[in-house]
């Protein structure tokens, strides 16, 4: 049977009725809390991957005038909407979870071969801190405000600069960067599901092939 990707009731039924026949095992607590976080954490960071990627073929588009580069307040509303989307990404991955319980940590970047990897890291996480999230007083977002005559008429001006017209020049770096983290959450969730699956193969064959109980630790 074919099962539709949105049909979550048919998947649940379906869960009911194998768990009611024994074919249906879910982990100690523990371990399944353990298994989502890390899954629920890798979901977030291939979208914030998505969203870099998609970011870096809108600025291949780039206009360039006199030099400088020129955007419609449609490409600008688009490309920055895709680097808070990944910034927001990124950032709840490495911020305190209620929900899924877990986080990662920073110091996964130690090892990494680009010693410039955990200075980056900190620099999105400071723009997520400090700008995307908050509102708070940093370099991440800096507004001139002045007067200026044109055509013997006074105007008032702003000038807006924020963090992504900056670091759209690190977007290779951030694709690594995230890459680097996905794979973190597929070694610790491999290692996770082998440790497991080979205590219930050792389970099952000293019980007559059977799954054990719900919620059983093994």
């Amino acid at each position: 049977m074919k099962i539709d990707e949105e049909d979550t009731e048919t998947k649940k039924r379906i869960l009911k009725q194998e768990e009611a026949i024994g074919l249906f095992y879910e982990p100690d607590v523990r371990t399944t809390k353990e298994c989502i976080g890390y899954y629920l954490i890798k979901k977030d960071l291939e979208f914030a991957k998505a969203a870099l990627l998609l970011l870096k073929k809108e600025i291949d588009k780039y206009e360039l005038k006199n030099g400088e580069v020129a955007l419609s307040d449609e490409q600008l509303v688009g490309q920055k909407s895709l680097w808070f989307s990944f910034i927001i990404s990124y950032g709840k991955c490495f911020t305190k979870a209620n929900g899924r319980e877990m986080s990662l940590n920073k110091n996964i970047f130690e090892n990494y071969h680009n010693p410039k990897a955990l200075q980056l890291h900190e620099k999105v996480m400071s723009i997520r801190h400090q700008y995307v999230a908050h509102g708070d007083n940093s370099s991440n977002q800096t507004v001139k405000f002045y007067y200026h005559i044109e055509d013997n008429i006074v105007k008032i001006k702003y000038v807006n600069y924020f963090a992504y017209t900056e670091i759209s020049e690190e977007l290779i770096m951030n694709l690594d960067l995230v890459s680097h983290v996905i794979l973190i959450c597929e070694a610790a969730m491999f290692k996770i599901q082998s440790e497991l699956s080979e205590k219930l193969r050792l389970y099952m064959r000293q019980n007559n092939n059977q799954f054990p109980p719900n919620g059983t630790a093994l």
